[in-house]
């Protein structure tokens, strides 16, 4: 507003469309810029036209989610919504929740967890054939 950035309590940018990997978030993502009074991986200072990723660290991620099985229900929920809403194709969709597997067992094993052991979730949606 009024040209000021805006971010939220987990350093993320506010505003805009926002997907699941922003609402539901184990990272702080920059784009551009970092927030005032952070820093971007080591990086200071205006970053135009690239971004940069900042993993959660353990205490960041129990402030955030009691396990990853919360952690997993909020983040397939909001893929849902997103679907639901018409800012997420269905493809789009089926790869947020692959990746899903993978990050739940992150968040497991930073917070104490033993790391899940399942299969990979197949896709929502069959890919749409290009061309």
């Amino acid at each position: 507003s009024a040209g000021t950035l805006h971010y939220d309590e987990w350093e993320n940018i506010v505003g805009g469309v926002r997907l699941p990997l922003i609402d539901v978030p184990i990272a702080k993502y920059y784009a551009g810029e970092a927030p005032p009074g952070s820093d971007a991986c080591g990086t200071s200072g205006r970053l135009p036209l690239v971004g940069s990723t900042r993993i959660f660290t353990a205490d960041e991620l129990r402030a955030r989610y009691a396990t990853s099985d919360a952690y997993a229900a909020e983040f397939s929920g909001a893929v849902e919504e997103a679907v639901a809403a018409g800012v997420l194709l269905p493809e789009s969709a089926g790869d947020l929740l692959h990746r899903l597997h993978d990050a739940k067992k992150w968040v497991a094993v930073a917070l104490g967890e033993e790391a899940p052991v399942s299969p990979v979730p197949s896709p929502v949606a069959p890919p749409v054939p290009l061309g």
